[in-house]
This record gives C-alpha cells, sequence and structure tokens, in this order.
C-alpha cells in the first residue's frame, strides 16, 4: 500500500459510490470506517480517488455525491483500535 493516504466521505449514492470504490482498491487499501466514510491508502493523487468514486464534475450523472481529503500523516482522535492499526500498517508500507 504505497503513497498517499485518503478519507473519502460519500453524502450521496454511498451505496454505489462505496462499490465503485471496492472495484478500484484492493481489500488491503480500503479501510470502511462507516457505510459513507472510506480511508484509502493508494499511490494516486486525490482527482484520481474522487475519480475511482465517481465524485468528478464529469461523472455527476450517476448521483454520488461527497468529498475525498488527503490526509496528512498527523492523525489524533478516539475511534476503535483497528483504525490506528490500519494507518501504521499503511504508513509503514508507503
Amino acid at each position: 500500500m504505497p503513497g498517499s493516504l485518503f478519507a473519502v466521505v460519500l453524502t450521496e449514492g454511498q451505496e454505489a459510490g462505496a462499490q465503485r470504490l471496492r472495484e478500484a482498491y484492493s481489500s488491503a487499501q480500503v479501510y470502511e470506517l462507516e457505510d459513507n466514510v472510506f480511508i484509502i491508502a493508494g499511490d494516486s493523487l486525490s482527482g484520481a480517488v474522487a475519480k475511482a468514486a465517481a465524485l468528478t464534475k464529469e461523472q455527476a450523472e450517476e448521483g454520488i455525491r461527497g468529498v475525498v481529503f488527503k490526509l496528512n500523516g498527523s492523525y489524533t482522535g478516539y475511534t476503535r483500535q483497528s483504525l490506528w492499526e490500519w494507518l501504521e500498517n499503511a504508513e509503514g508500507d508507503a
């Protein structure tokens, strides 16, 4: 899982957007935090992640809406332990 980490938040068309992400990335590259929130590890740019989830202007007719955030490697907060472990592994492979 080399490269960057991205957070994808789907606000409309979550099921279709989630399926697009699962098809574009291996299971090792996708951490599903919630039904509409995903962490993606990949060797790409945020635009490529947005395109994979059908979030670009050119893909608007697919009805999937949301946002892609590039994560900067600094994390804090409280959540399930498995996310912190996944992030650690993803960064270690970068």
